[in-house]
């Protein structure tokens, strides 16, 4: 069964008409979705009547003026019981002759009007069904920023809602081939932007209907051909290396690259012949040598001394042995369908692979040095420690160096802002290089200064060979900056993790487990905290250590220098107050709003909303 889904972009022209009726019999095309069709109402009818004669239709003008999209599908294979018409999406519910099963088709152009943007979300939860379900078409949105090729970046409230629409309806991507970014603007190479626009998305329904269902985003231009996959029996046939030799031997005076393409092209061409000479429709072969060598036991049967009839026989014997052999590893070959509905959070079947990789990857006994096996935990501990103790007590080569210290790829050393400590890094560095023959990458190494003067700044660049980095930096996706960060730079990562999550939980666990992973995370599952609850407890234990005369080192200085012996419970913000402390107390003076307590009690008080907030309940006083 194939659907498909084709932006014409106006259908007004004739030679579009002749287009995509071409490529409904070329291709066969069970439904096909035209859309951004710029089709008077008046106009459509005679379309669809004069080119489609053997299609049935419909359109959403009675949503839209201009008929944004079209429903083709074949009557003969396809049934329509029952359909939604809106602005920006049909949603149709269809039957599928040949299978008997029935399955819900969407088709999507999102409008370009921001006040119209979120009714398409909207008419989208509105048709979630626990049927088969695909949905494809025009989104006219990315889901991450990676989908995008502009100089500048995608609207982050744009992927934010369309990923939690996709997440609520349980849809994702389907597998896919040809084109990753759908849609350019047509521009100059500088000014052009490119992104995937063009999405077929499905349910896990769906997936478990159609397990070996994929998309292709391909050039319009271009008819839907058989994608080409090496067949491992070739390897087997007697003519294979001749083959692909005599086709690896034609060259083409032009550059290596190119003469590498010819080449590859020449020997899938040469292996296609091959499979269609001795391999093609493998399974009627095989019916019809099974039938052969059938006749052929009976003749046999009748004369048994008849040599043509032995002959006979053990020749068909060995093609049906030859022709099952082959479609038994064609069969094997294909047989890549993923475990979607055994793969939830809670089944017996999920658990049995966890089971099985952990007794797959446990080191159950190891053979030391002396030729003695050793079991148990307790032996293979000791065994791991005297091997280490030797490998580190004695002098080692790079090789030694390489198996005790693997080589990282981040490292920060911090070192105080003057000539000599660089000097003393450089040097050690030096020496680690020198013993392990390991050395950092000039060209990827930076350093940064914080609080140091210019010459001083002048002077270490001319002692070392890494170039001067600039605040704000990324390091393992999080921003450094020597000032406080602001929200916005956790877009980016917000985003990407967000992204995971949703293609993750959709393509992983149904909506039952969906749901028991939100029970236990908010139940307390998994060792998560509650950080609202946690970032209001905190600044109050600092007022705590402040207003109890811990003989902390940090309470100490913070009521000499900065309070002035003030009390942390009367004190007013001042300007010379750093970040933190203003913060603890915004935290106090909220706590006093609430609470409303007398010094005389603040003590059991303050004990006891601690305590409370730290569990994470609701409390009132």
């Amino acid at each position: 069964m194939k659907i498909a889904s084709w932006n014409v972009r106006g259908f007004n022209c004739p030679v579009k008409h002749s287009e995509i009726k071409d490529y409904l019999l070329t291709n066969k095309i069970y439904i096909l979705a035209v859309l951004e069709t710029r089709v008077k109402s008046s106009t459509a009818s005679k379309i669809l009547r004069n080119t489609f004669k053997n299609r049935e239709g419909f359109c959403n003008y009675e949503k839209h003026f201009n008929g944004r999209i079209w429903i083709l599908f074949n009557p003969k294979t396809i049934a329509i019981m029952h359909r939604v018409v809106e602005a920006q999406f049909l949603t149709c519910k269809a039957h599928h002759h040949e299978s008997q099963k029935d399955f819900t088709f969407s088709c999507v152009y999102r409008s370009n009007d921001v006040a119209q943007r979120e009714e398409l979300w909207s008419g989208l939860r509105a048709s979630i069904t626990s049927d088969p379900w695909i949905v494809l078409g025009d989104f006219n949105v990315v889901r991450c920023p990676e989908e995008k090729l502009s100089s500048t970046p995608p609207v982050l409230h744009d992927m934010v809602t369309f990923n939690s629409c996709l997440s609520d309806c349980q849809l994702d991507d389907i597998s896919s081939t040809g084109y990753d970014l759908t849609w350019n603007n047509k521009q100059e190479p500088q000014t052009r932007v490119w992104c995937k626009l063009d999405r077929a998305l499905v349910n896990p329904s769906w997936l478990s209907t159609y397990p070996a269902s994929f998309a292709i985003f391909q050039d319009p231009d271009k008819k839907v051909v058989r994608r080409f996959s090496f067949l491992n029996s070739w390897i087997d046939h007697p003519d294979y290396i001749q083959t692909v030799q005599k086709a690896w031997k034609s060259d083409k005076p032009s550059y290596p690259t190119f003469r590498f393409f010819d080449k590859l092209k020449n020997v899938k061409h040469a292996l296609t012949l091959l499979h269609k000479k001795h391999f093609s429709n493998i399974s009627i072969r095989a019916k019809e040598a099974k039938k052969k060598l059938l006749i052929s036991q009976q003749r046999l049967n009748l004369d048994p001394y008849s040599e043509e009839c032995t002959k006979e026989e053990k020749f068909w014997m060995k093609e049906y042995c030859k022709f099952k052999k082959v479609e038994l590893n064609f069969f094997q070959q294909r047989a890549k369908i993923k475990h979607i509905q055994s793969f939830d959070s809670n089944t017996k079947f999920f658990f049995a692979k966890i089971s099985e990789r952990y007794h797959q990857q446990v080191i159950w006994a190891i053979k030391y040095k002396d030729g003695v096996r050793h079991h148990g935990i307790d032996n293979l501990a000791l065994a791991f420690e005297d091997y280490y103790k030797n490998l580190l007590g004695q002098e080692v080569g790079v090789s030694g160096l390489d198996e005790a210290f693997p080589a990282h790829d981040d490292l920060m050393i911090f070192t105080r802002g003057n000539v000599l400590s660089i000097r003393a890094v450089k040097e050690t560095l030096l020496e680690f290089a020198r013993i392990s023959d390991l050395r950092a990458n000039v060209e990827k190494t930076s350093i940064y200064f914080g609080g140091v003067s210019p010459v001083v700044i002048s002077a270490i660049k001319q002692e070392t060979w890494y170039s001067e980095g600039s605040f704000p930096f990324r390091y393992l996706g999080l921003p450094l900056n020597t000032s406080r960060l602001i929200e916005n730079m956790f877009d980016s990562l917000i985003t990407k993790i967000q992204y995971s999550i949703q293609h993750w939980t959709s393509s992983l666990l149904s909506y039952a487990g969906k749901a028991q992973l939100i029970n236990t995370v908010d139940k307390g599952g998994f060792n998560i905290k509650e950080l609202v609850s946690w970032n209001r407890s905190l600044p109050m234990q600092w007022v705590w250590k402040l207003s109890n005369s811990q003989d902390s080192l940090w309470t100490q200085w913070h009521k000499e220098y900065i309070l002035k012996q003030e009390d942390i419970w009367t004190i007013i913000v001042k300007d010379h107050f750093s970040a933190r402390l203003k913060g603890i107390i915004a935290e106090r003076d909220g706590f006093i709003a609430q609470v409303g307590f007398i010094q005389s009690v603040a003590s059991w008080v303050l004990v006891l909303v601690m305590v409370v907030l730290w569990i994470g309940c609701d409390w009132t006083l």
